[in-house]
């Protein structure tokens, strides 16, 4: 799989995720709901490997042009 589908997969599931959080914090109306903050941590690690990837693109990039 490229680096760019990769990147696009996270950013689809990080929308995913974040719409389903704001959703679930309006039904539930509170960040602090067990159900909110356990999405919320699921979103934080989906952005911690996104800016992994788009870390590793740029290192692969930067790689290339030094050859």
């Amino acid at each position: 799989m490229q680096n760019s589908q990769l990147e696009q997969d996270l950013q689809k599931h990080f929308d995913l995720l974040r719409q389903g959080l704001e959703m679930l914090y309006y039904k539930e109306g509170s960040f602090l709901h067990p159900e909110v903050l356990q999405m919320t941590q699921q979103l934080d690690e989906y952005i911690v490997a996104f800016q992994k990837t788009i870390i590793n693109f740029k290192k692969s990039i930067f790689a290339r042009l030094k050859r």
